[in-house]
């Protein structure tokens, strides 16, 4: 009998955000073939009320894993560090799923607050082992918020075991207690049959994008720390010695998507601007093989699955030199710059693109990065922690 596995993470997937997460989707959907694993996915309030009030979709199943979702009520914008505290309450709707014969042998959390929070406090009060996944943002920008940082602390060290998807974060959450015996790195993975060399102007056809044009993509979500806005700022000086360069960017992010737009059409590139949206993970695969740099100015990260994803394309990376990222782009595979340089930044982008770059070299050294060896890596792990001897 198969150990069972409860995995639980707000980012996942839902019936009207299908493309929502899709690096822990893969995961866990692998791992499901592993384990007898359900996915416990809480959802804001604000978020269910939003997509009932607009007629969407919350019923249809988005993936393979066995998935429930339950209601996360917290005060948005305030108390952030009574974020921990209200998920735990929420949690009482789907405590049933971890009792009896629903009783995991472990919980697995890819995210270390508030969700990390609540479920080592609910695997300490049970007697089930937790281990939680650390990604970037959870470590890099929640441990300067007031009493939230406590919080991750404790988290960190009552943890079975901490994975972190960079040795950079390894060491940050080392650094702020975590045990080294009980934290491994484990890098996150690509699909070859998605991320692969595709024919560029077949892409640029499908796409509706001119064949002569330098395509620069911007992959994630819009937000001023990802270097979104410092990117138009970069893209307005390339602008003027690359007068058929088109910047795109593919994803969401509505408040800092306006001030884009408005900075694009202050700058006077706003016609070469495209704000394309969240796109199925299958059309991301097809912007990619459109582009001819895919670039990334954050100013801190995990290892984004974005830029992998890319160099399995073939194609070269402009990105800082931030996170895990030095981890994972070598110089044949790109370009690292500073954060927040909009000089630099330009110039790192006029370079790639007028560069000449191995293609077969950069899909060769990403190769190393799959789905298969993230899985063993991580089962590894959760079977030296959970409470086998609890499977019957």
């Amino acid at each position: 009998m198969k150990a069972r596995v409860v995995a639980f993470t707000n980012l996942f997937p839902r019936p009207w955000e299908p493309q929502r997460a899709t690096f822990n989707r893969q995961q866990l959907e692998r791992l499901a073939q592993c384990y007898d694993l359900e996915v416990l996915v809480p959802v804001s309030w604000l978020d269910w009320l939003k997509a009932r009030r607009q007629g969407q979709d919350t019923r249809s199943r988005v993936s393979s894993a066995a998935t429930r979702y339950f209601n996360y009520f917290y005060i948005p914008k305030l108390f952030r560090w009574s974020y921990g505290g209200t998920l735990l309450l929420s949690m009482l709707s789907v405590l049933p799923r971890m009792l009896g014969q629903n009783r995991p042998n472990i919980i697995y959390t890819p995210w270390a607050y508030p969700d990390g929070f609540a479920t080592v406090v609910i695997g300490r009060l049970l007697g089930i082992p937790v281990v939680v996944k650390v990604l970037g943002s959870d470590i890099n920008d929640f441990t300067t918020i007031p009493g939230v940082k406590a919080q991750i602390v404790w988290t960190l060290k009552n943890a079975a075991a901490v994975v972190a998807v960079s040795q950079d974060l390894a060491g940050k959450v080392i650094a702020l207690g975590a045990s080294p015996a009980n934290t491994e790195v484990i890098y996150d993975g690509v699909d070859p049959a998605r991320f692969k060399p595709l024919n560029q102007q077949h892409c640029r056809e499908q796409l509706a994008l001119d064949a002569q044009a330098k395509i620069i993509v911007y992959v994630g979500n819009l937000l001023p720390t990802k270097g979104c806005l410092d990117l138009i700022d970069s893209f307005a000086q390339l602008k003027q010695q690359m007068p058929d360069a088109l910047l795109v960017y593919v994803g969401k992010g509505d408040i800092c998507a306006a001030k884009m737009a408005a900075r694009a059409d202050s700058l006077g590139v706003k016609a070469a601007v495209r704000l394309v949206g969240t796109q199925p993970h299958e059309i991301v695969a097809s912007w990619m093989g459109a582009a001819d740099v895919v670039v990334l100015p954050s100013y801190n990260e995990g290892v984004p699955n974005v830029l992998l994803e890319a160099m399995a394309c073939g194609k070269p990376i402009v990105a800082t030199h931030v996170g895990g990222i030095p981890e994972v782009v070598p110089n044949f595979a790109g370009i690292l710059v500073a954060p927040g340089d909009i000089a630099v930044i330009a110039e790192a982008l006029k370079t790639a693109i007028s560069a000449t770059w191995d293609a077969d070299k950069i899909i060769t050294h990403v190769s190393q990065f799959t789905w298969e060896r993230n899985i063993a890596e991580l089962q590894a792990v959760l079977d030296s922690k959970a409470n086998l001897g609890e499977v019957r």
